[in-house]
C-alpha cells in the first residue's frame, strides 16, 4: 500500500523569537500538508530532510494533517510512512520569507 502526501508550504516569519539553537523569525519556513490514504491509519510519522544541512525533521499526522514550523530554507525530502505503508519521497525547497 502507498500513502500520498499533499504538502502545502508556509514560507514566512512565524513571529517566533530567536535563539542560539536555530535560525532568527525571519530566516524560518514552515511546511504543512495532508497525508492520505486508501486504508485508515491513525497517526503516521512525517520525515523532513534538510539535504544541504543534513538534518531530519520528524512530525507525526493528526486526523492526516502535519505541520513542521522553524525549519530552515533549504532543500528537503518529504516521505511518509506508518505500519506497513510508505509514500514516495517528495522533493521540495523551502525560501525564508518567500
Amino acid at each position: 500500500m502507498r500513502l500520498s502526501v499533499l504538502i502545502v508550504i508556509l514560507i514566512a516569519s512565524l513571529g517566533l523569537s530567536g535563539s542560539a539553537a536555530g535560525p532568527p523569525p525571519a530566516a524560518q519556513a514552515g511546511l504543512s500538508g495532508t497525508v492520505k490514504s486508501t486504508t485508515p491509519v491513525k497517526a503516521s510519522q512525517v520525515f523532513i530532510r534538510n539535504v544541504e544541512k543534513r538534518i531530519l525533521y520528524m512530525v507525526y499526522t493528526s486526523a492526516g494533517q502535519f505541520r513542521a514550523v522553524a525549519l530552515f530554507p533549504g532543500n528537503y525530502e518529504v516521505s511518509v510512512s506508518t505500519k506497513g505503508l510508505e509514500s514516495d519521497v517528495q522533493k521540495l525547497a523551502l525560501k525564508a520569507g518567500g
